[in-house]
């Protein structure tokens, strides 16, 4: 019986990994998204569903979670993963780029959200302690989930998936005085209520200026004494070593484990080697992501569910449409489309993760009423279950209505094999299908403005509204059957991250794409390009045979000079 602890976690992480490993897979040839996945097979395996049964049926046990405590604990890294990762694709200048978003937006859907359901909940009998908790747990939204969403829906560097993210970073930081507020309200310190504010404040402050300030000078020269012994190991065990000790700093100073691995992003996103961390860390993010999803859905007590259905579905439409409704105003103040407004409004309407904490607290504080507690935490967690759902008939509608009337043939592309498919059709985008088309190569190509494909639509037959990073796109698309794929976007995150995207699902397709400059041509390469072209340097090559023929060199020795500059320049560090 000593060893039964130990045979319980080998027992639950086999559990896990056959769902991750093989149910999952198997969900997503059905086009049921990965979160949705995790969330259903929590709740039928967890202690409320099946779990519930292995008393009484023995033959249950070994393939169900009986407990929620050590799935929880180990869950919550994936959410400090998703917070550094997070952090590693937006950098500091992002950062500073999206403040009127983080600090402005953001402000303003917390305090409205916050008022507005703190009103109800007093409304409806409960104290203004317990409404100000839930007012303010609330208001918050799940960082996890709606990045997950966001990422399957190719939306991550969409306008509204970094509008979307820069709330949900005030959220996460707002996450310190919402504990501090509960801390206060349960009375646990004797201190004035000022210097309960103020500690926590001046904490916050000091050490994430302390860990950006050090971080700076201090983790490019550790990168660079792994590098130069390559030593994958290392590298691996440093990059987890800076999330992990920063997430446990700022944990032992009373702040978020999340806001430290956060801060430990934006340092080295300001690095060199911040793609070959994020390559690093991908894995163990994805799979502890999936794990917290899991947690989630093991918590939603199934017999309470049954009980009180109708109220608690109410409760969750209730949620989504006041939160839904507030932060698509606040995005059409802020000057956005009515469309992102309302995407952006459904994609943020959930409780988020730090609701479990914060209500959780409140309750052994005896601030809320367990009965009470327990309602709004399934709340929470069926809020949690349906956004995806939400989010996908969500962004599905919209594309419908913002497509122009062609779009209507987009469902029914032409079967195509061998052919060249290209992402973006600016001015590159649209010389290239020129030229295929003379050459007659067949082609396909795809742009998300529909007003771009409007009015190029009638001298490129083939040209559709579309994002290439979905993948039930390039299904259509027949993108597997393609001879080459060419990404020739005018912005370069979007070029680098559809590169991400593709690459990950056509690991052998060839992929040419156009580069700002050199700089962005070798991170290109690095993700997997197999050539990327500088904006500049074809039309100085142009420009310079030109001259060459003017002043009267040979058009042999011209194009050995432009062969000899052009491969000189491709390759330069």
């Amino acid at each position: 019986m000593e060893h039964q602890p130990a045979f319980d976690t080998i027992r639950q992480t086999l559990i896990y990994l056959t769902v991750a490993g093989l149910v999952i897979p198997l969900l997503g040839r059905w086009r049921i998204s990965n979160v949705l996945g995790f969330l259903v097979a929590g709740m039928a395996l967890g202690p409320y569903g099946l779990g519930s049964l292995a008393h009484k049926h023995g033959w249950l046990e070994p393939i169900v979670f009986t407990k929620l405590k050590g799935v929880q604990s180990l869950a919550e890294l994936g959410v400090i993963f998703l917070l550094f990762m997070i952090g590693l694709e937006l950098s500091l200048d992002k950062l500073w780029a999206l403040r009127k978003w983080v600090f402005g937006a953001g402000l303003a859907q917390v305090l409205t959200c916050s008022a507005a359901i703190g009103g109800i909940a007093l409304f409806y009998g409960n104290d203004w302690q317990a409404s100000l908790v839930l007012g303010l747990a609330l208001s918050l939204s799940s960082t996890a989930v709606v990045m997950q969403v966001l990422a399957e829906q190719g939306n991550s560097a969409s306008p509204m998936g970094r509008h979307a993210f820069a709330l949900l970073l005030f959220q996460d930081l707002a996450v310190v005085p919402l504990l501090i507020v509960v801390s206060v309200l349960i009375g646990e310190s004797q201190q004035p209520v000022w210097q309960q504010w103020l500690e926590p404040l001046t904490i916050t402050v000091a050490l994430c200026s302390g860990v950006l300030v050090t971080g700076r000078w201090l983790v490019r020269p550790l990168f660079k004494i792994v590098a130069f012994g390559r030593t994958p190991e290392s590298f691996m065990a440093l990059s987890l070593l800076i999330v992990v000790g920063t997430a446990t700093l700022t944990q032992l100073a009373g702040l978020s484990p999340a806001l430290g691995a956060f801060l430990a992003g934006l340092v080295i996103a300001e690095t060199e080697y911040r793609h070959e961390v994020e390559i690093n860390i991908e894995p163990f993010k994805g799979l502890l992501m999936g794990l917290f999803f899991m947690s989630v859905g093991m918590a939603v007590d199934l017999g309470h569910l049954h009980k009180q259905l109708w109220p608690i579905l109410y409760s969750v439409f209730g949620l989504f449409l006041i939160k839904g409704l507030l932060i698509a105003a606040i995005f059409r103040l802020m000057g956005r489309p009515s469309g992102e407004a309302i995407q952006a409004g459904i994609t943020l309407g959930q409780g988020g993760e730090f609701a479990f904490l914060a209500v959780g607290a409140a309750t052994m504080g005896g601030v809320l009423e367990q009965h009470v507690s327990q309602f709004m935490l399934i709340v929470v967690s069926v809020s949690l279950l349906v956004t995806p759902l939400f989010a996908l008939l969500a962004s599905r509608f919209l594309r419908k209505q913002e497509q122009p009337a062609t779009s209507t043939e987009d469902a029914t592309l032409p079967d195509l094999t061998d052919h060249v498919l290209i992402a973006g059709f600016g001015r590159v985008g649209e010389i290239l299908g020129s030229t295929l088309s003379a050459a007659n190569v067949p082609y396909i190509a795809f742009d998300r403005s529909a007003t771009t494909v409007s009015t190029k639509r009638s001298r490129h037959c083939q040209l559709y509204v579309g994002d290439v990073r979905h993948p039930d796109l390039l299904r259509l698309a027949h993108a597997d059957r393609a001879t080459a794929i060419v990404l020739t976007m005018d912005k370069p995150d979007d070029t680098l991250h559809t590169l991400q995207v593709l690459r990950s699902q056509l690991p052998q397709t060839p992929i040419f794409a156009r580069a700002r400059d050199r700089k962005h041509a070798r991170e290109l390469q690095q993700a997997g390009a197999t050539a990327a072209i500088p904006e500049a340097l074809e039309a100085g090559l142009q420009l310079t045979g030109m001259v060459l023929s003017e002043i009267g060199v040979t058009d042999e020795s011209c194009v050995k000079l432009l062969d000899q500059q052009r491969h000189a320049r491709s390759h330069r560090p």
